[in-house]
């Protein structure tokens, strides 16, 4: 199994940082203002509207943008003051989801069996 702690990925902003990959990229998709759906030309265009379905109930707000090798219209992703600080802050969507589903959030904190030298 894949670590699923960014500890164990030696990718956390500090030890206290105990979020999973999916929380992590989760919160990424909850701010984003744009969001780039890259590769499409290797996806099906139902797999591709599946993607970006699960985005925007996500965040509602966000523009998709769909791309096949990262060529974007920089006007759509670079200056666009669509960001909205309030509006990402209180973007729960997720964490709803996830307290409907299993009735309580749990949280696993994993220790790394030693230090580092």
């Amino acid at each position: 199994k894949a670590a699923d702690d960014l500890v164990e990925r030696d990718m956390a902003a500090g030890e206290e940082d105990t979020r999973t990959v999916a929380e992590l990229l989760i919160s990424q998709v909850e701010f984003a203002d744009v969001i780039v759906l890259n590769k499409v030309d290797l996806v099906s265009e139902q797999e591709a509207d599946r993607v970006e379905t699960l985005l925007r109930k996500l965040n509602p707000e966000a523009e998709v943008v769909r791309s096949v090798k990262g060529q974007v219209d920089l006007g759509r992703v670079v200056g666009t003051n669509r960001f909205d600080f309030d509006r990402a802050a209180e973007a729960a969507g997720w964490l709803q989801e996830i307290n409907t589903d299993e009735g309580s959030r749990h949280h696993h904190h994993h220790h790394p069996g030693g230090g580092r030298g």
